[in-house]
């Protein structure tokens, strides 16, 4: 009985051993370094999750579709995100519709599109700001895209030019 006590003791101790040789521990390194790897890959996951759903916002219906030259309404200002009387200046024939409104107060103009206006004596609620809000990143994101687009094009069209003459 004790000779098998004792072979069980010294196996516990060649596993001790064994935990603590340079495999071992470059062993236990890479497992941490996967359970990091693979928090920071649950956290992105999560985080791409919540932008998605931010993405996925709800446009709110414009409360008016045709505008008239010298109506006042309510144009909504993307700077702080809210709504300011104001005064139909021009209103696009294309589709789509764009309003060119001017700030009363403040003698400014932004052209919008339908959505982004209000009728005047209407309260903005907040789905109203924050779809107006959307549509302007939206906006912006495509001028960004359609600017990046034509320098690409220009850049393409230089190399060309040299190619030729050569």
């Amino acid at each position: 009985i004790t000779k098998t006590l004792f072979l069980n003791h010294t196996a516990e101790e060649e596993e001790e051993e064994e935990e603590f040789t340079m495999e071992a521990i470059m062993k236990r390194r890479q497992k941490h370094k996967e359970a990091l790897a693979a928090a920071e890959e649950a956290k992105k996951a999560a985080k791409k999750a919540k932008e998605e759903e931010k993405k996925a916002k709800i446009v709110v219906k414009a409360q008016k579709e045709e505008w008239k030259v010298g109506e006042t309404c309510l144009a909504f200002w993307y700077e702080d995100r809210k709504f300011y009387k104001a005064k139909v200046r021009q209103v696009s024939k294309k589709k789509p519709v764009k309003v060119c409104c001017t700030f009363m107060q403040y003698g400014n103009s932004v052209v919008l599109e339908p959505a982004q206006i209000l009728p005047e004596g209407m309260e903005p609620t907040k789905e109203i700001r924050q779809s107006a809000y959307y549509l302007h990143v939206e906006q912006t994101k495509a001028k960004k895209a359609a600017v990046a687009a034509k320098k690409e094009k220009m850049k393409q069209d230089r190399m060309k030019k040299r190619r030729q003459r050569r």
